[in-house]
């Protein structure tokens, strides 16, 4: 399941769990827990995960009148543990991945790849085909030219090239082709595009491919822990921040997360970083160390 599924999942059990709490005898609110439960075991794992959240952050026990930080601190826990799960997954698929910085590897077929900080990656190279799965994060592939195709899985996309260089990054559901150099086919939908060198292409599952022109020496800026937030949303830059910090990081506000962004980031200094973007916004960050790190909107 995407990050982004597991995040809303959270939060509607969150909503559900402190509604109940607040009218424990509430049959409306009753049926509406069941409801949720009922759709499956997803979100079975999720209430329970609030559940738990309550209990280990103590906020149970601060009476009727909880603070809106013992509440956000509840779902904050509850989505650093639910969305552990799907890291699990991705660690136990994945062939090479990343904690908090960049790394290089050499790929079985002998090309390299530089791996953002949070990133995992599947080596599915055999005899006869070049193919990698990147299951989360970024990636930069520097493809040696070869008989043998380069093919790489994200998000439902394939790229395909012989040789060249070119970055793909994913943010929940989203997913964005750069390439620096040389030429890569990409199929999404059923749909096959070219790009070429400075083509950018961004793409959202049941949505039609953007591609766009940019600079090629922007591509993968990551690589020396740099940011260019330029038209990125606020959610989707602290995805990429996230990867650079210990626990999760939580927009407490859907509207900040959908706010557009600008400037550059100093991703070497991620907290720093976060607070900057947070500002420019008028938002605020609160640090819980390796458990999470909020991000309050405005009052």
């Amino acid at each position: 399941m995407p990050a982004a599924d597991d995040d809303r999942l959270v939060r509607e059990a969150t909503r559900l769990f402190l509604r109940l709490r607040q009218a424990p005898s509430d049959p409306t609110r009753v049926a509406a827990r069941d409801r949720f439960l009922e759709r499956g075991v997803a979100e079975c794992a999720a209430y329970n995960e609030v559940e738990r959240a309550w209990a280990i952050t103590g906020a149970g026990r601060r009476g009727q009148k909880r603070t809106f930080y013992a509440l956000a601190l509840v779902a904050c826990v509850a989505v650093s543990a639910y969305a552990a799960s799907g890291a699990l997954r991705n660690a136990w698929l994945a062939s090479h991945r990343t904690a908090e910085a960049p790394a290089a590897h050499l790929l079985a077929s002998g090309d390299e790849v530089v791996l953002d900080a949070g990133t995992a990656l599947r080596d599915a190279t055999d005899g006869g085909e070049r193919r990698v799965a990147v299951l989360a994060g970024a990636a930069f592939f520097e493809v040696a030219p070869d008989d043998r195709p380069f093919r790489v899985e994200i998000g439902g996309l394939e790229a395909s090239v012989l040789g060249t260089a070119f970055e793909t990054v994913r943010i929940g559901e989203a997913v964005t082709v750069a390439v620096a150099k040389g030429r890569v086919a990409v199929t999404a939908d059923g749909e096959r595009i070219v790009l070429g060198a400075g083509d950018r292409l961004d793409w959202l599952p049941g949505r039609a491919p953007k591609v766009t022109e940019i600079d090629p020496n922007t591509i993968a800026e990551w690589r020396e822990d740099r940011l260019l937030a330029e038209g990125l949303s606020f959610a989707a830059a602290a995805e990429i921040i996230d990867r650079r910090l210990a626990g999760p990081v939580v927009v407490l506000s859907p509207a900040l997360g959908r706010a557009r962004v600008s400037g550059g980031l100093d991703l070497g200094q991620p907290l720093r970083a976060l607070e900057t973007l947070a500002a420019a916004e008028g938002a605020r960050v609160i640090s819980l160390g390796p458990v999470a790190t909020l991000v309050l909107p405005a009052r």
